[in-house]
């Protein structure tokens, strides 16, 4: 059955978006790094929806397509999120199993960091949240990192003022060659070690598998940063807005022309959803949605 509303969060990024369908791969769209949000929308009932890792460069960190008569096929890199915290309203994503390093990469186009945890609260929310998803305990890669021998700072630059060792840690064991990456520890771990507190690890893992799998936590700051969703028959494309900042609604019906068209005047934020309505007819071709920021 048809939803009659869908909504996906899309984190503003600097970033490149591939399009892959099942037959092949779209160029990428060109830059344009004030773009904030993109949907795809067809003619008829036959909604599906995935999404894909993107890479870096121009378009969005996430793309939510809607396909209504059409295949599109993207591979999700993200597994849970994002989940607002409502003690600081930001925004937290739990990533496929990776490297500490890819994790980061990840989360830098998702518009933020590996997570920084500022008090016992925060650390508790987190790992009670993620660790367990859906039935499978698992290491959390946190944002914190050696940067010189002995000094583990924030990958976001705030300031170290809780931790959560494992007592005895960090340790930087030589069995790995060496340990510059934190995680929270997993659940079940052969060691017997407490889920939830931290240790230092080598990224890659190949020393201590049971502390696979190793999983990034994402926290992105919500400011700025847009819900998009569309209501279908008709389409009402509808995003979150910031205070004063100027939006731009536009479609097309064709990525790899790249011919955007202004829906509509632009229209000014006022911290609340804004929405406008697209007149699609039933049949016609599929088409693409986006959100810029107008100076």
């Amino acid at each position: 059955m048809l939803p009659t509303k869908v909504v996906l969060p899309l984190p503003a990024s600097d970033c490149r978006a591939k399009i892959a369908t099942e037959m092949n791969v779209l160029p990428p769209v060109s830059s344009e790094p004030e773009v904030r949000s993109l949907l795809l929308v067809g003619g008829n009932t036959d909604l599906q929806r995935q999404v894909r890792r993107s890479t870096v460069k121009t378009i969005v960190g996430l793309i939510a397509s809607f396909i209504l008569g059409s295949s599109l096929a993207l591979n999700a890199a993200i597994l849970a999120g994002p989940i607002i915290n409502t003690v600081n309203g930001h925004w937290y994503y739990l990533l496929e199993e990776d490297t500490w390093q890819n994790s980061e990469a990840q989360a830098v186009e998702l518009g933020g960091h590996l997570v920084t945890i500022n008090d016992q609260a925060e650390q508790h929310w987190v790992f009670s949240t993620f660790s367990s998803y859906a039935g499978t305990n698992r290491s959390l890669w946190i944002g914190l990192r050696e940067v010189n021998v002995g000094n583990f700072q924030w990958v976001g630059d705030e300031s170290v003022e809780y931790i959560h060792w494992l007592p005895g840690q960090p340790d930087n064991s030589p069995v790995a060659g060496g340990e510059k990456y934190v995680h929270m520890l997993n659940t079940g771990n052969e060691y017997g070690h407490p889920g939830g507190l931290w240790n230092d690890l080598a990224s890659p893992n190949a020393g201590f598998p049971t502390f696979n799998p190793l999983c990034g936590v994402v926290e992105v700051p919500a400011p700025g940063q847009p819900f998009l969703s569309i209501r279908v028959s008709p389409p009402e494309v509808c995003w979150t807005s910031t205070t004063n900042r100027l939006y731009q609604l536009q479609s097309c019906s064709d990525l790899t022309a790249n011919l955007w068209t202004d829906l509509g005047s632009p229209m000014l934020g006022n911290g609340s959803n804004l929405c406008l309505v697209d007149a699609v007819v039933p049949g016609q071709p599929r088409r693409f949605y986006r959100v810029v920021l107008r100076p």
